[in-house]
């Protein structure tokens, strides 16, 4: 598998559902679930929509097998970040929100300064 697209595209598939069906249920358009199975590294959010769709722990999202796990992340994906998603899964999703919102308001911030 070359992206988290085509993981994304692949587990829609494997459940049966079209495009329309999955787009639905997470709520967004089927022009936003195309989109995002054609990126490599599709945004976070959507990627935890995705997960939770299906029921599987964002760092397991990651972890089919580990030469698997290099073409998913870029290389700067170290394997503390990992262990961080493994320990934000544990947290309520409405903790998951803020944290996220936090950090997306701090990477922002960032380019300003």
């Amino acid at each position: 598998m070359d992206s988290v697209g085509q993981k994304i595209r692949e587990l829609r598939k494997t459940s049966g559902l079209s495009q329309k069906d999955l787009a639905s249920s997470l709520g967004i358009t089927p022009p936003n679930l195309s989109q995002w199975e054609s990126m490599a590294i599709p945004p976070l959010e959507g990627i935890m929509k995705i997960c939770r769709h299906f029921d599987i722990p964002l760092w397991q999202f990651f972890m089919d097998d580990e030469t698997a796990l290099k073409n998913y992340l870029p290389p700067w994906v170290r394997k503390e970040h990992l262990e961080f998603l493994k320990e934000l899964n544990k947290l309520p999703e409405s903790t998951q929100k803020k944290i996220l919102k936090n950090i997306t308001e701090i990477i922002t911030l960032r380019k300003y300064i």
